[in-house]
């Protein structure tokens, strides 16, 4: 679930309702923990790019993560996590590969595609077979559920509600996501000297449930605070025994490809 967070961090620039391609470095540490969840210390980074090609856009995510647990045990996961989303956000591709302990626990990719008739609708896995998954909602992918996110802080709207499909999990349907959007705030010192970084973001709130179980406590949330740019500056994810902040390290610019 630790790689779930990270799909938040495509990025989306309103000047022009595009994306901004870039290259970010977070690193991750434990925000807090109870006894029960038997974590006591969290190092970790994530390395992310994102690039525009001529039909949408390529994220890869490099995902690095030591737990230090009880009696000195360490648990170390490693994951690369790469996928494709076009500009109209009809169709999305995803490869997940992710080892624990230098074992591999996950290996599979897969694509999906959404239309009108929500019927039609699918997600197809493959692993050591082919899945295939029906979406029957209204379903976004990350990019445009990020961008409809920043349109409504744009419109100072406080809450968006949406259906999101990863893919990050074998044969998984989609989350319900209730995002509140907190007001417009400026940042304090930068320690960046980048055109990306920016002098006011917006705090927002993101709690990700299971269908049909949104009156439940939520599979986990996320704190973010967002640039207008799209920008993640920090991010919290709680997933109610712990809790992982994750922090701006390095941020440069990405070169548009050609078409």
């Amino acid at each position: 679930m630790i790689r779930f967070f990270l799909l938040f961090l495509f990025s989306f620039s309103l000047n022009c309702l595009a994306i901004e391609a870039h290259k970010a470095e977070y690193i991750l540490s434990l925000y807090e923990s109870t006894q029960s969840s038997g974590i006591f210390g969290i190092e970790g980074k994530s390395i992310y790019t994102l690039k525009e090609e001529c039909s949408g856009w390529d994220s890869e995510e490099d995902l690095m993560v030591n737990f230090q647990l009880q009696d000195n045990v360490e648990s170390k996961l490693i994951s690369k996590w790469a996928t494709f989303e076009t500009f109209s956000g009809k169709s999305y591709q995803f490869d997940l590969t992710e080892k624990i302990n230098d074992q591999n626990t996950n290996n599979f990719f897969g694509f999906a595609n959404i239309s009108k008739n929500i019927q039609d609708n699918i997600a197809v896995y493959i692993s050591d077979k082919e899945y295939q998954i029906i979406l029957d909602e209204k379903i976004e992918f990350p990019i445009m559920q990020l961008k409809n996110i920043i349109t409504a802080a744009k419109q100072n709207k406080k809450v968006y509600n949406s259906n999101i499909f990863l893919g990050s999990e074998l044969q998984d349907t989609y989350n319900v996501v209730s995002a509140i959007i907190g007001p417009l705030t400026p940042k304090k010192n930068s320690d960046f000297n980048s055109i990306l970084i920016q002098d006011y973001y917006w705090p927002v709130y993101l709690a990700y449930y299971k269908p049909k179980l949104e009156f439940d406590r939520p599979e986990y949330t996320v704190s973010a605070k967002l640039q207008e740019n799209g920008v993640i500056l920090e991010y919290i994810i709680d997933y109610g025994d712990f809790s992982i902040i994750s922090s701006l390290k390095k941020i440069s610019s990405v070169n548009k490809n050609t078409c």
